[in-house]
């Protein structure tokens, strides 16, 4: 494509947008960018912020908006009284202020030009000559392409074209501070994975000093939301004693899936929009930091330039959508093969990326030590 007077629509300013934009309005001076948001207002907290180290080194600004590293995941299944710790050599997970790093990227887009447009809600696109007519609160105008990044939307990404596989879960979490500092371990995540949490998960995160952020993910047709928020505050005040929020609940769409077909003829859809999410940790910024660095390739270059990227990214999330969906049958099998009461310490090497649960999972199951007799000890040790 020309990209003299080449006139782009980005429908949403979440994360998705805001990277989209920026890397826009940098590959080429005349590059028209608008932004439309149906919101009121910019960047809200809505979700926990963890990234692994990899995934932050590729995310611009990112430094200045982290809270904090952690070198420690410890996995709990309570109705198996399992608990697995992954160990890393290193710091391999970031935890962001969403809210900050949203608003600096709105603020370096905003000051290079792009206009972004709030409570600006978009309620119709129509292909038109070669672009797009897109109709939202504030008018009809025409771009020559369309980035669609709007969050879960469950009418825009089929009208467009665009297919995903997706599953929705209903995430709440809360920010509280704990009664006993001294059993916060602060560079260690812990996660649940339960059948009573209705085919989700939980995490409890540090936030610094006696801050503890404790959240969940769940299908609110078996357990409701709030009610799974409620079991993970009860399990937090048996870990750290007292417990006082001082955030009221927050969050949002949880998604679970991957993208089918994100490229289609003058548009592309980014994050949620097409469920481009890390299914097992319920993550969007993996995908959308790889996807959104080549927007401008694809705009200007076209789709032949970047196919492969965007393939190898789709069936990297498609993996790791179908073993959440095995969680149940894997419990079941740890049950089976007596690891029901074990305490697994997982050590993860510097080669090994957070990002890549397929690997992690693989190879802690194939090491040899938890393939020793698993009856005869109460505490395995494996090295991957």
């Amino acid at each position: 494509m020309d990209s003299s007077n080449t006139r782009i629509a980005v429908i949403g300013a979440g994360v998705s947008g805001l990277l989209s934009a920026y890397y826009l309005i940098r590959s080429a001076g005349s590059l028209e960018v608008s932004v439309f948001e149906a919101r009121g207002s910019p960047a809200r907290p809505h979700c926990t912020g963890l990234v692994s180290v990899e995934t932050a080194e590729r995310l611009p600004l990112s430094r200045e908006a982290e809270l904090a590293r952690f070198r420690l995941v410890t996995l709990l299944v309570p109705e198996l009284k399992l608990s697995a710790s992954f160990s890393y050599d290193r710091y391999a997970i970031t935890r962001l202020d969403r809210v900050k790093f949203e608003r600096m990227l709105l603020n370096d887009i905003m000051l290079r030009g792009v206009e972004v447009s709030y409570n600006d809600p978009v309620y119709e696109v129509r292909r038109l000559g070669g672009g797009w007519d897109v109709r939202s609160r504030s008018g009809s105008s025409h771009y020559d392409y369309l980035v669609l990044a709007s969050g879960y939307n469950a009418r825009l990404p089929g009208l467009l074209g665009l297919k995903r596989c997706v599953r929705v879960l209903s995430g709440v979490q809360v920010d509280v501070e704990v009664g006993n500092r001294s059993e916060l371990i602060e560079d260690s995540i812990t996660a649940v994975i339960s059948s009573y949490l209705g085919g989700g998960f939980a995490w409890l995160v540090p936030l610094g000093g006696r801050g503890l952020t404790i959240g969940c993910a769940s299908d609110n047709r078996s357990i409701s939301s709030l009610e799974c928020l409620r079991m993970m505050t009860s399990l937090a005040s048996k870990l750290y004693g007292s417990i006082k929020p001082f955030s009221g609940v927050y969050g949002g769409a949880v998604l679970r899936g991957y993208p089918i077909e994100a490229i289609g003829e003058g548009v592309v859809g980014l994050g949620d929009a097409v469920a481009m999410v890390k299914s097992l940790s319920g993550g969007g910024l993996y995908g959308i930091s790889i996807a959104s660095r080549l927007i401008p390739e694809l705009i200007l270059r076209g789709k032949y330039r970047v196919q492969s990227h965007f393939t190898r990214l789709a069936r990297d999330l498609r993996q790791q959508y179908y073993l959440s969906k095995s969680v149940p049958t894997l419990l079941k099998l740890a049950r089976s093969v007596g690891l029901a009461g074990k305490r697994l310490y997982v050590h993860v090497g510097k080669h090994l990326s957070y990002d890549n649960h397929i690997r992690m999972f693989i190879e802690s199951l194939t090491s040899r030590a938890l393939v020793a007799p698993l009856t005869s000890r109460s505490t395995l040790e494996i090295s991957i």
